[in-house]
């Protein structure tokens, strides 16, 4: 990450202000049972989607069409960079995050 600062700033730190290095991960994925949408990749004709739990922390990857302890990926759409889940019987649709947000 980048920071610029101008000559004109009075303090190097007010960026930080408007353009925080650190953010909370995806609001929304803070309700139990959600989860963000990390990363995607398309591999042959379907794609691999990286999907974090923040309750533990933990990600996983799963393909389009597959299931794995409860979750299912549905779709995806690189387009739209949304993919579409099942949870525990609810359909969620995940938004991939911007590159600058991206959880560790």
């Amino acid at each position: 990450m980048m920071f610029l600062v101008t000559a004109a700033a009075a303090d190097p730190l007010a960026q930080l202000a408007t353009d925080a290095p650190f953010r909370r991960i995806n609001e929304a994925a803070t309700t139990a049972g959600t989860r963000v949408l990390k990363g995607a990749v398309r591999l042959g004709d379907r794609h691999l989607l990286s999907l974090l739990d923040p309750a533990t922390g933990t990600a996983r990857w799963i393909a389009e069409g597959e299931e794995l302890g409860g979750l299912k990926v549905i779709s995806y759409d690189p387009v739209a960079r949304v993919a579409t889940i099942r949870l525990a019987g609810r359909i969620e649709h995940p938004r991939l995050m911007p590159a600058n947000t991206q959880a560790k």
